[in-house]
């Protein structure tokens, strides 16, 4: 497993990661951040063969339209695609007021294909 120690991974040009498959590469955020942070507002986006767990984001956003403190493993500010091939997320998080997405938050569109989302929250309140 690679640990996360120093934060998230910033992600700001158009890019393909591949692992070996979500058995043999994981990726734990240990609740100090989220993983993923792909803050490119164009490009289309793959992860592939991994498990993403651990992540978390801990804060309020201010407005409906912030985006700070979505996505507890991976936050896309993308217009493009984001691609999740033969991944696992499990165990993220997000905490605090308008924050949305536990486990993906995306502007563009996801495009899943043999991953599974599952066993992650988002907890605080939210306006209706």
């Amino acid at each position: 497993a690679i640990l996360l120690e120093h934060g998230e991974l910033k992600i700001t040009a158009p890019l393909s990661i591949r692992g070996d498959g979500p058995e043999f590469l994981t990726i734990d955020a240990q609740r100090s951040s989220r993983i993923f942070n792909i803050t490119a507002e164009t490009g289309d986006f793959t992860i592939a063969g991994m498990t993403l767990t651990g992540g978390q984001t801990t804060g309020n956003n201010s407005i409906d339209n912030d985006k700070g403190f979505n996505g507890g493993a991976i936050r896309s500010l993308t217009s493009g695609n984001l691609a999740l091939e033969d991944v696992l997320i499990h165990d993220n998080r997000t905490m605090g007021s308008l924050a949305s997405g536990g486990g993906v938050f995306t502007v563009g569109n996801l495009i899943l294909t043999d991953s599974t989302i599952s066993g992650n929250s988002a907890s605080g309140s939210c306006r209706v």
